[in-house]
């Protein structure tokens, strides 16, 4: 197994044991985004911030990172079999297909600050959490469907389980 971590400045350390890190990369950002969170699927590294979607290291320290720069800033990041889907501020969705470099605009229906996303595989439903209380359902990651929730405090993250959904709020 392989732990990594990024912080701010966009370094990137792995570690086989979770005691001692090593420096892989480095995100080379002219822009200077701050990077909040690091996410491996399968084939792989995708790293979020707050003004980029960067993506594509199948192997932490090989090759380089491919900047997909996002405007409003990305949040969170979730996947099924066959597309990912970034979720952000502003209302922000995007997907991108399994194995692909391109990222597809979504229409969310909303302008509240969408804070997480989640794949429920039980009910095959992606779930994003946000503000305003905002819950958004889609089969696909393509068209979205606004929940009713009873409450108007921020949706902040998602656990999911064969038996529940549970997502956690400020108020």
């Amino acid at each position: 197994s392989t732990f990594a971590a990024v912080d701010n400045y966009s370094i990137v350390t792995s570690s086989t044991n979770g005691t001692s890190w090593t420096i892989n990369s480095t995100i080379t950002d002219t822009k200077h985004c701050t990077i909040h969170c690091l996410r491996y699927f399968g084939s792989k590294w995708v790293a979020l911030g707050g003004c980029l979607l960067s993506m594509s290291k199948p192997v932490l320290n090989t090759g380089s990172w491919t900047l997909h720069y996002a405007y409003p800033p990305v949040l969170a990041v979730a996947r099924n079999e066959t597309v990912l889907v970034a979720v952000g501020s502003m209302g922000l969705i995007r997907t991108s297909i399994v194995g692909s470099q391109d990222w597809t605009d979504r229409t969310s229906g909303t302008t509240a600050d969408l804070n997480d996303v989640a794949w429920d595989s039980v009910r095959n439903l992606f779930i994003v959490s946000g503000d305003t209380g905002k819950i958004l359902t889609s089969p696909d990651g393509i068209s979205w469907t606004t929940r009713s929730t009873p409450v108007a405090d921020t949706l902040l993250q998602i656990a999911i389980s064969p038996d529940a959904i549970v997502v956690t709020y400020l108020t």
